[in-house]
């Protein structure tokens, strides 16, 4: 009997150090799994910050001009075509009221632009009126809304669309349409003009 217990107490530091490399040998393969998930989250959160500083480049590059605004209309953000179009300064003009931006005849127009965006179910929301940028120039555009909702709180994304040249291209139609119609009545015989169908435009 004692010469068992004997046998059994030589073997309990063999099996003990058993034991214990065991223990070792699991937590290496721990670090090792938590090394490699490290590393892979790294991995990941430098790709995500890599995609979204492009998504941030092509947004801020992009040929339309963008600001957010909130419900009461003051400017979130803008991209770089916007502060370009503007021509202020992206932190000189944030949370601003986008009123700052409407000629003074609009903006009651405007007002009622920003309710409809606040109420409206549609995919988009469109008006057109005149912006005074910041050389007080004012510019024909068209601005499109989306709300959307961020954190809770709701935003209207809105592109800025320059209509100058449109504006300029239907005053030139315009004008052109006026000198031909001068034209025709300055005239002493009688005239008829056709169009391509040979049907009677004018008289």
């Amino acid at each position: 009997m004692n010469d068992g217990v004997t046998h059994m107490n030589r073997w309990k530091p063999l099996m003990r150090a058993a034991v214990k490399d065991q223990l070792l040998c699991e937590l290496e393969q721990q670090r090792t799994v938590s090394d490699a998930e490290i590393q892979w989250l790294r991995k990941t959160r430098q790709e995500l910050e890599d995609s979204r500083n492009r998504l941030s480049a092509l947004y801020d590059n992009a040929p339309v001009a963008y600001v957010t605004l909130d419900k009461k209309g003051r400017i979130q953000g803008l991209n770089e075509t916007a502060s370009r179009l503007l021509g202020y300064p992206q932190n000189k003009i944030l949370q601003l009221p986008f009123t700052f931006l409407v000629g003074r005849d609009e903006v009651n127009s405007f007002l009622t632009y920003l309710d409809r965006c606040h109420r409206s179910d549609a995919s988009k929301v469109v008006i057109e009126l005149k912006l005074r940028t910041r050389s007080r120039k004012p510019i024909p555009v068209q601005l499109v809304s989306v709300s959307y909702t961020q954190g809770g709180t709701e935003l209207f994304q809105t592109a800025i669309i320059d209509l100058t040249d449109r504006k300029q291209n239907e005053l030139a139609l315009e004008q052109a349409k006026a000198f031909a119609e001068s034209i025709v009545e300055t005239v002493h015989d009688p005239l008829v003009v056709l169009n391509e169908e040979f049907k009677i435009v004018s008289v």
